[in-house]
């Protein structure tokens, strides 16, 4: 039954370099991770499940034992940031020290091992049972209802090969929806698993190898050592324990050790097989902690609140209809009462202590998956990716990350006159409520994303002056102003003759009689977008 190693065997998917997707063991991709461009599953949301996994190996690895395989435990702060820069310059991970972990830990990788299957538990089995169907998170499809247009069906549907189970193994340990029930009585609910609970952000390097590297991050955000004292005790990666974790639901104090935080068992998991595919599994809630201020995780965007003088500080999920850059002000923690997330941290921490190039291009990933009613059920998944210097992020960066944020303000700015402008034309056309508005809103950010990535990627913080920043709204200015003729276009000939409406004061109490037509609200959108593409203020316009 265990003649499926992930050590050994091919199964977690890679990017070549000639831009090929091949599959992989888990060794081949840690010994060369430098020979791949990065991961390359299914979703974007599997490969960060993967790169948690292979994050918490790596950990439990090198806070031990130095590049050369010597003993070497971290003794403070220092020691681990120079054994992070050890390994960064080496340009791959060292191989001996690796080889020898793979030897003692084998036996723990057996996907189907009876006793110690991989990321499973024997005990699952009273679980909630599901069809493989379920276990593809591109699918995601229900015992008792068929997804409509899904992008496989029949048999590839309803058996998988070990190597594909073995992906969306650890998928479902992170981002399971709420939808299975306990078999317990007087559980509390886990909610979905702790990566769904994220507004997931990761740092990318140029392959692999600085992928991980950039997330490796071998302190925690207050800038301490992680837990080393008692591996028995849970502190180590999951399949580390001497008795794998089986109890369902069960809530456990924050996680102070990162190799125990990356392979978080959500999920109480065993999968089923039928000769040499995989048909099923069954599944239990796992090991769950408190959200609110678990600043031990270092892959989220955060949300600050104060009610009654007492701040909390929570995980905050991504808006889909956000673009990455317009979260700026969130994951630099420019934006008041903002916690940066710990990778960003990180990598500034790295920045300043010249452990990285501060000319170095940084890129940043955020990762979703979307749930529906109570995360019952998962509805999409989306990724977005944003590049920028990373001598931004550091002291020397602070006048262009607070300008950069006063930018974003203003092409929010921008986009409310958009806004305004498509309800007016509404209006001019005979029609109301907000028909078109906020399709208008999201029309002009599509338009201005390109700009707006490509002049931050570009913004290096010791060349660049004002001149730039003005650059960017120069063509800012022109595409809101063609998105403005073609509304006027798209509102008809009614618009362009105009209406008179009337519409309630302020305050209700008295009726005003206001002109629309196409040509005058063009002038006065026309305007506003000048006044504040030149650096002026907009103000509020009420008709």
């Amino acid at each position: 039954m265990s003649e499926f190693n992930l050590l050994d065997e091919q199964w977690i998917r890679v990017m070549t370099e000639e831009y090929k997707t091949e599959e992989i063991s888990l060794s081949q991709a840690l010994l060369h991770a430098d020979r791949y461009i990065g991961l390359r599953g299914e979703l974007e949301a599997q490969n960060t499940a993967i790169l948690r996994m292979m994050l918490g190996l790596l950990y439990d690895v090198f806070s031990e034992v130095d590049g050369d395989g010597t003993p070497a435990p971290f003794e403070d702060p220092d020691d681990a940031q120079d054994r992070w820069e050890e390994l960064w310059n080496r340009g791959s991970f060292p191989e001996e020290p690796l080889e020898e972990y793979f030897r003692k830990y084998h036996d723990r990788f057996w996907l189907f091992d009876e006793k110690f299957p991989f990321y499973q538990v024997p005990d699952a089995k009273i679980g909630t049972h599901n069809l493989a169907a379920k276990l593809i998170g591109s699918i995601g499809e229900s015992n008792n209802k068929v997804r409509m247009f899904a992008e496989r069906g029949g048999e590839h549907k309803e058996k998988l090969s070990f190597s594909e189970a073995a992906r969306w193994l650890l998928y479902i340990n992170g981002f399971d929806d709420t939808a299975a029930k306990p078999k317990g009585k007087g559980l509390p609910s886990p909610g979905a698993g702790w990566l769904g609970k994220l507004g997931l952000i990761e740092a990318l390097g140029s392959n692999l190898f600085e992928t991980l590297m950039l997330n490796l991050v071998f302190l925690r955000p207050d800038g301490e050592l992680w837990d080393q004292t008692d591996r028995k005790a849970g502190k180590c990666a999951a399949w580390e324990l001497a008795v794998p974790r089986s109890a369902e639901r069960v809530q456990i104090p924050q996680p102070t050790h990162f190799g125990q935080l990356m392979t978080l068992q959500s999920r109480r998991i065993l999968l089923e097989r039928e000769g040499d595919s995989v048909i099923g599994y069954w599944l239990l809630g796992g090991d769950f902690f408190e959200r609110e201020n678990a600043l031990c995780e270092p892959m989220t965007l955060w949300r600050v609140t104060e009610d009654k003088g007492r701040k909390t500080i929570t995980p905050r999920r991504h808006n889909p209809a956000r673009q990455i850059w317009r979260e700026f002000g969130s994951i630099t923690e420019t934006a008041a009462g903002n916690e940066r997330p710990g990778v960003v941290a990180w990598t500034s921490r790295l920045v300043h202590d010249h452990s990285l190039s501060e000319n170095a291009q940084i890129r940043f990933r955020i990762v979703s998956v979307q749930y529906g009613d109570k995360d019952f059920f998962v509805t999409d998944e989306y990724a977005d990716t944003i590049a920028m210097y990373s001598s931004i992020l550091t002291e020397a960066g602070n006048a262009w990350r607070r300008r950069i944020e006063d930018d974003i303000v203003r092409c929010d700015q921008c986009a409310k006159l958009v806004y305004g402008l498509s309800i007016r034309l509404q209006k001019a056309a005979g029609a109301s409520g907000d028909l078109t508005g906020a399709a208008a809103t999201q029309r002009f950010y599509a338009m201005i994303d390109p700009l707006f990535r490509r002049w931050l990627m570009n913004l290096d913080p010791k060349n660049c002056t004002t001149d730039y920043e003005q650059e960017l709204f120069e063509e800012v200015e022109q595409t809101a102003f063609r998105l403005g003729r073609d509304l006027v276009r798209e509102a008809g000939p009614a618009a362009v003759h105009g209406r008179i409406v009337k519409e309630k004061m302020p305050g209700g109490a008295q009726e005003k009689e206001n002109f629309y037509w196409a040509p005058g609200e063009e002038v006065t959108f026309r305007a506003g977008i000048r006044k504040i593409c030149n650096g002026g203020a907009l103000n509020e316009q009420s008709r």
